[in-house]
């Protein structure tokens, strides 16, 4: 492994330099799909740590100069993405997004080497208002939706 600062990692898995082979990076959500990004299971952004030409195909939705049409698999799994917001029935769009899943697990784009472990709050006893659990996930923006303005605390 080669430990390097953030910013010339981020220069040299640009698209225009792409030169590196692989990053290793804190996922998402771990067996949560809903609390993870796309990025882990295609190519989505300049956030993928695989594939960035790849990826600029996917934000320009196939045109640009510096882009390069990816294998068939990752193409399907792009269109079936594309086609998911306009997929007026909700089972069909979990169909689709299903495949992707399936896609994704079959080329093995990123590796999962741990979960995160069970994370743990602490409070005051007379904090109130505080849900008994919630996501951590830094999609989450943990605990932001929780409702903080909500909270208080009690006088006994």
């Amino acid at each position: 492994m080669n430990t390097i600062e953030r910013t010339l990692f981020y220069d040299r898995k640009n698209p225009d330099a792409n030169q590196f082979d692989a990053g290793v990076w804190a996922g998402d959500g771990g067996y949560r799909v809903e609390m993870n990004e796309t990025r882990w299971w295609f190519p989505t952004s300049d956030e993928s740590l695989y594939g960035v030409k790849w990826s600029a195909y996917f934000s320009s939705l196939g045109e640009g100069e510096d882009v390069e049409e990816p294998p068939a698999e990752t193409l399907e799994q792009m269109e079936l993405y594309w086609q998911i917001p306009l997929e007026p029935d909700l089972e069909e769009q979990k169909v689709m997004f299903r495949r992707i899943l399936e896609i994704a697990k079959e080329q093995f784009y990123a590796m999962g080497i741990a979960l995160p472990t069970d994370g743990y709050g602490i409070r005051k006893n007379n904090l109130r208002n505080v849900v008994e659990s919630y996501p951590d996930s830094w999609l989450y923006l943990t605990p932001g939706p929780t409702d903080i303005p909500a909270w208080f605390f009690s006088e006994d």
